[in-house]
């Protein structure tokens, strides 16, 4: 009986240090750092030619973000045989968890959907007189993203945030001109300079 109360009895203290300490950390949160982001992706510009910024909102205990990203594509496709399309514009949703809060630098996993359309470009030839003609269509092809996101934040300051992230899921493209739609796997990095208020 008295292992049993011994027990129990341990049990509830750890609960309540655990409350306790969860309350410390949403005070020093709320006092240190901002609960709003906005963020600008240089790995997507140097990588992908995308101008990418992100807004993420934090929950009150800091432990969940709510993030929407907006990508706009510049550039044109450079190599004309290439199967892999060039984003136009994407937005979408990332719910991220952060598991021991705000702080200095944290460690956060998340998942997230993305949808756009982007610019497949291709050649036709036609064979029926010779000398044989070529001519170049472009197709514009709605796609669609899953990830599963890894990352870390690091405030250096409460106002400047670098976050580095990396994104492995799927991806469907529909079908643009004669390629055929499908689902390929898909990898994305993120290195993001920001301003938390």
């Amino acid at each position: 009986m008295n292992l049993f109360k011994s027990l129990f009895l341990i049990i509830v203290f750890f609960i309540s240090t655990i409350n306790t300490r969860a309350q410390q950390d949403t005070i020093l949160y709320k006092s240190k750092y901002g609960r709003n982001i906005i963020s600008y992706n240089l790995a997507d510009l140097v990588i992908f030619k995308n101008i990418t910024f992100s807004y993420e909102r934090l929950s009150s205990n800091g432990m969940i973000g709510y993030e929407i990203p907006v990508a706009i594509g510049f550039g044109y496709i450079e190599n004309e045989y290439s199967y892999k399309p060039k984003n136009v514009l994407y937005t979408g949703f990332s719910l991220n968890y952060y598991p021991t809060n705000q702080g200095v630098m944290k460690y956060f996993v998340g998942t997230e959907l993305r949808g756009g359309y982007a610019q497949r470009k291709y050649n036709i030839y036609d064979y029926d007189f010779y000398p044989y003609t070529c001519y170049t269509e472009k197709s514009y092809p709605y796609y669609y993203k899953i990830f599963i996101n890894n990352g870390i934040i690091y405030n250096p300051t409460t106002n400047l945030t670098v976050l580095i992230k990396l994104s492995l899921g799927v991806e469907y493209y529909e079908s643009g001109g004669y390629h055929s739609n499908g689902v390929y796997q898909s990898v994305a990095f993120s290195f993001n300079l920001g301003y938390r208020f």
